[in-house]
C-alpha cells in the first residue's frame, strides 16, 4: 500500500450509515484518523492513496494503522492484486447489534466507561412477551428446505453476520459456579476474544487455561494466560521418567495446597512469610506449576525446612529471565544447572568464594541414592492422597 497505488470501492452506495450512531459507538474506539478515513472512503469511490494522505494530513504509517483499525472493526475488507487495491465497505452496526457483541461492547466500555455505555442500551419492556416466533408465522415447504440444504452443501453462502468467537455467557456462568472473577472485566474480556481468535480456542479451553493461571485471590490473570498458551504452543522439554509423576502433581495442585501437603509430610506448617512469597510469585506472573516445582526443589530436594525469600527469589528471578513457563521447563532448568556444575573447571587460580545458597554455588553436586528415590516416590503418593 503505497501513496501512488490506487484503490476502488466495489460496493459504493450499498451500505447503511447513521452518522450520529457511528460517532457515538465507533469514534471512541477508532480514534479521529480512522473515523475520518471511513467517511472519506464513503465519498471517494476511486483515488490514489496519496489523496487520502492529503485530506487527512498524515503520513503513510498512520494511514496504514487507520486502515488496520477499520478492518479489525469489520468496517472494511481490503483485497490486493498487482499493486491495485479493492475495498469492500461494511455497514457499521446499529446500537442493538453493537452492544449485543460482547467484544465491541467491552472495547467501548474500556474507552468511555460502563455507565455511559449503559445509557446506550435499550431498556427491557415490562409485561408479557406475546411476539410470534418465525416458524409460527412462516412455514417452509419440504421442497424449499431440501433445496437450501443442497445449496449449503455445495456452495456455502457468505454472510455478513460474524460467528461468535467466544461463548462469553457460558464462560461467565462457569466462572460464577467455581468462584472466579475478573481482575479487570473490560480488559480481560478483550484479551479472551483476542486469544480465542489467535489460538483458535473455544470458551471451555480458555476457561481451563484461565483456571490454571488464576491468581491466589481467584481473579483471572490475562498476562499469565497468554504466556502459558505461548509456552504450550512450543514443544515441551522431555523430563526423566523419575520426574514424570512430580510434573503431573505440580500441574494438578494449587501452590498453597502443594506447599501445605509437603509441610505436613515433614511435620511442619505453612507460615505467613511463605504465603506472602506465593502471593508475590503470582503477582510476578509465575505460573502455579512452576511455583510447585520451585517449592519441591527448595523443601524436598534441598532439604530446607521452609521457603526463605533469599533462596527462592534468586531461583525465581533466574527462571523468569529464562522464560520458564512450564513444570517441564523448570525441571530442565534445574538439570542444566546441575550439568553445568559437573563440568570441569579451570583450577589454575584459586579465588575465595563467599558462602551462598546451594542453588547458586557452581561447585554443588547432589546424587540421589536408591533409598532417596524410593522416599521421593512415596512422598508424591502421600501428596496426592492428601
Amino acid at each position: 500500500m503505497r501513496p501512488g497505488n490506487r484503490y476502488s470501492i466495489v460496493n459504493m452506495g450499498k451500505t447503511s450509515f447513521d452518522e450520529s450512531t457511528f460517532a457515538k459507538l465507533y469514534l471512541p474506539i477508532l480514534g479521529k484518523t480512522a473515523f475520518t478515513l471511513y467517511g472519506l472512503l464513503r465519498s471517494l469511490s476511486e483515488a490514489k492513496f496519496s489523496i487520502l494522505l492529503e485530506y487527512l494530513n498524515i503520513g503513510q504509517t498512520r494511514l496504514e494503522t487507520a486502515f488496520d483499525k477499520l478492518s479489525a472493526m469489520s468496517l472494511i475488507k481490503i483485497y490486493e492484486q498487482s499493486s491495485k487495491f479493492q475495498i469492500l465497505l461494511k455497514s457499521p452496526k446499529n446500537f442493538e447489534d453493537f452492544l449485543a457483541d460482547e467484544l465491541f461492547k467491552q472495547l467501548l466500555v474500556s474507552k468511555i466507561g460502563e455507565s455511559q455505555v449503559k445509557r446506550f442500551m435499550t431498556q427491557q419492556p415490562d409485561g408479557l412477551d406475546i411476539s410470534k416466533k418465525f416458524f409460527e408465522v412462516f412455514e417452509l415447504s419440504e421442497e424449499s428446505f431440501d433445496s437450501s440444504l443442497k445449496l449449503s452443501s455445495t456452495e456455502p453462502l457468505e454472510t455478513s453476520v460474524k460467528p461468535d468467537l467466544l461463548d462469553i455467557a457460558s464462560f461467565k456462568q462457569l466462572m460464577a459456579n467455581k468462584g472466579y472473577r475478573f481482575a479487570d472485566e473490560s480488559n480481560d474480556i478483550i484479551h479472551l476474544y483476542s486469544m480465542a481468535e489467535k489460538f483458535s480456542l473455544d470458551w471451555y479451553a480458555l476457561f481451563k487455561l484461565a483456571e490454571e493461571t488464576a491468581n491466589a485471590d481467584y481473579t483471572f490473570n490475562s498476562a499469565a494466560m497468554i504466556r502459558k498458551q505461548i509456552a504450550l504452543s512450543e514443544p515441551l522439554p522431555k523430563v526423566d521418567e523419575g520426574f514424570a509423576e512430580l510434573v503431573r502433581v505440580a500441574k494438578a495442585m494449587a501452590p498453597q495446597d502443594f506447599l501445605t501437603q509437603l509441610k505436613r509430610q515433614v511435620g511442619g506448617f505453612v507460615d505467613n512469610n511463605e504465603l506472602k512469597l506465593l502471593s508475590n510469585f503470582s503477582n510476578q506472573k509465575i505460573l502455579p506449576e512452576v511455583q510447585n516445582i520451585l517449592i519441591h526443589y527448595a523443601l524436598i530436594q534441598q532439604g530446607n525446612p521452609s521457603l526463605t525469600a533469599n533462596f527462592v527469589n534468586r531461583i525465581a528471578n533466574d527462571w523468569m529471565r529464562h522464560k520458564v513457563m512450564t513444570a517441564e521447563a523448570a525441571i530442565e532448568r534445574i538439570n542444566n544447572f546441575e550439568a553445568k556444575a559437573k563440568a570441569p573447571r579451570n583450577t589454575k587460580k584459586s579465588v575465595p568464594v563467599k558462602a551462598e545458597p546451594k542453588w547458586s554455588n557452581p561447585d554443588y553436586h547432589e546424587v540421589a541414592s536408591d533409598d532417596e528415590v524410593a522416599e521421593f516416590k512415596k512422598q508424591l503418593d502421600n501428596l496426592e492422597k492428601g
